[in-house]
């Protein structure tokens, strides 16, 4: 905003007050935010605590200690697609240029198909719902054990003896009813792969066993689907997004190379950090042209890697 700080501080009562502060402090931010008549841009959309400030009343735009007003400029198009709640519940990632309202745009749009709702379908299952993925399914036959609650968290007590496909859809429905979840209890396999997949605009591979990962990967390459994936084993693992580009003269294939427990992160190229969550939606907001991860946070390799198809 200022002299490159993402944030200013400033005393006031009101947001009326603060706007006035900012136009005394920041008079270049101020002539960009607000009208020579001191109304707001109409192509400026303000925050209090999370409220849209043209919906609150007098009274309400009264500010009671310490407060938070954020700022999010209209784009081209602007923001007349996205609802109210929409707006005020991907406020925060609005604000990154990497995304912004047409990256938003993509995310609701989009579909991504996460494979296992187990210890890596669950993490990014639920960053996937919460960035505002539009449509998610989730592919598991299994049901909840108790065994499985340290890890997939996903799933509560409650749902031990359940369908991790049901837990799944009722806890990611909780978290973002603003999204569509599709529940598909099957067990993936070479009857059904290529059903299943199709029509996805991510898959996102969390599976636990070889024959599926490779038949997921080279269904992926037939569908021409990007796919994200990771796997782990005690405390290792990697993880990668990949998208289909094809070598000339050979068949594609990806071999999968897992991700890291907990959050689904794990060691990577340069022992940064990997999302499975992050990836998939990196992958579906179209941010960069990357074939393996676009986050300058947590890159896990710096261009596109076609494989030859060996094993």
């Amino acid at each position: 905003l200022v002299n490159g700080e993402a944030f200013i501080t400033v005393d006031a009562d009101s947001v009326d007050e603060a706007l006035e502060c900012v136009r005394g402090r920041h008079p270049t931010l101020a002539a960009r935010l607000l009208e020579g008549s001191g109304r707001v841009r109409p192509h400026v959309n303000l925050f209090l605590d999370g409220r849209d400030v043209r919906s609150l009343g007098a009274g309400e735009r009264e500010i009671d200690g310490a407060a938070e007003l954020v700022i999010v400029p209209s784009i081209a198009g602007g923001l007349d697609d996205l609802s109210r709640e929409e707006r005020m519940r991907y406020q925060r990632q609005l604000l990154l240029p990497e995304l912004g309202i047409a990256g938003q745009r993509r995310l609701r749009e989009s579909g991504v198909l996460v494979i296992g709702a187990g210890g890596l379908g669950s993490p990014a299952a639920l960053y996937l719902a919460a960035a505002g993925v539009g449509r998610i399914g989730i592919v598991d036959a299994d049901s909840v054990e108790v065994s499985n609650l340290h890890r997939q968290v996903l799933h509560d007590t409650e749902s031990v003896g359940t369908l991790k496909t049901d837990s799944a859809r009722e806890r990611l429905e909780a978290l973002n009813p603003e999204i569509d979840i599709v529940a598909i209890p099957k067990r993936l396999d070479a009857s059904n792969a290529t059903e299943l997949m199709e029509g996805w605009d991510v898959v996102v591979d969390g599976s636990d066993n070889f024959t599926t990962r490779y038949l997921v990967n080279e269904t992926c390459v037939a569908l021409g689907i990007p796919l994200a994936y990771g796997a782990v084993v005690r405390f290792d693992g990697r993880g990668r997004s990949v998208l289909p580009l094809p070598v000339q003269g050979s068949p594609t294939r990806w071999q999968c190379s897992g991700v890291l427990g907990g959050r689904c992160s794990g060691r990577a190229a340069r022992n940064r950090r990997v999302d499975s969550g992050d990836r998939g939606h990196q992958a579906d907001h179209g941010n960069g042209e990357t074939a393996a991860g676009a986050s300058p946070a947590h890159r896990c390799t710096g261009g596109r890697v076609p494989y030859d198809g060996s094993a």
